[in-house]
């Protein structure tokens, strides 16, 4: 084989790779392009969803439920859900979810108990407890 033959080999096998690479990249480029729009997308309906779960939480004065008491029975209710496996995905206010399984950990500090009863008393029929994911008990709407 002459040099001119195998150098026009190489140009060759070049060319494809070079062919090959370019087809790659136009490749990522266009699944780049989806990730984005995805991600566009997602945040939209994070947007959505955190305006429908806020409206909600609004109308507790309407019924005279105070509005943090609302939004700390929901989370409660979810972790439970979440950690007794009948929900696979995390949800909470503002997204900020335990992992699947878990229950939040953050330390609360002591509150005055109040000895009259309030309206939000009549949403729960038991406390949720965090002792044991199995064990917990999920409160019920009345």
């Amino acid at each position: 084989m002459s040099d001119h033959s195998l150098a026009q080999t190489e140009l060759v096998q070049l060319i494809q790779e070079a062919d090959l690479a370019l087809v790659q990249l136009e490749q990522a480029r266009g699944v780049l392009d989806a990730a984005k729009l995805g991600f566009e997308l997602a945040k939209e309906e994070l947007e959505q969803r955190r305006l429908a779960f806020d409206q909600v939480i609004a109308r507790a004065d309407e019924v005279g439920v105070p509005r943090g008491r609302l939004k700390k029975l929901a989370e409660e209710r979810s972790a439970a859900l979440l950690a007794s496996g009948l929900l696979s995905t995390p949800i909470a206010a503002g997204s900020r979810a335990a992992p699947t399984g878990a229950l939040p950990t953050k330390p609360r500090s002591p509150r005055k108990t109040k000895e009259q009863k309030s309206p939000e008393d009549r949403f729960t029929s038991e406390p949720v407890t965090q002792e044991s994911s199995s064990s917990a008990e999920i409160p019920v709407f009345n």
